[in-house]
């Protein structure tokens, strides 16, 4: 799923805003005006093409008994472009924590 991730080049594109990403899961309880944002998969191609809502549920359903990861949704905001690879968390606060001294001491030298 990281690999679909680091594969959206542009999140406006690679990403839909749709209730159709919880219908496929079956984890539709929220209320229909309350849609999540995901990385455009198989199932959401599948759909738009013209397959049922139960067509591509049993083929979730049967990817996920099978242990296959393929099928699930990856949510992910627009920005999703942005990420263009995987780092361990270590690394990720580290860089946040460069970047955020790097901003303070900007905004210092201009006080």
């Amino acid at each position: 799923m990281k690999e679909s991730i680091i594969a959206a080049s542009d999140g406006g594109v690679s990403t839909i805003k749709s209730t159709s990403h919880d219908v496929f899961q079956s984890t539709d309880v929220f209320p229909r005006q309350y849609d999540g944002r995901a990385v455009i998969g198989i199932s959401y191609h599948e759909s738009q093409s013209g397959a049922s809502d139960e067509e591509v549920i049993r083929r979730y359903n049967e990817a996920k008994d099978k242990g296959e990861d393929h099928r699930r949704t990856v949510w992910a905001g627009a920005s999703v472009g942005i990420i263009d690879n995987v780092v361990s968390v270590d690394v990720l606060l580290k860089s946040i924590r460069h970047e955020a001294k790097l901003a303070i001491e900007s905004v210092m030298e201009r006080i």
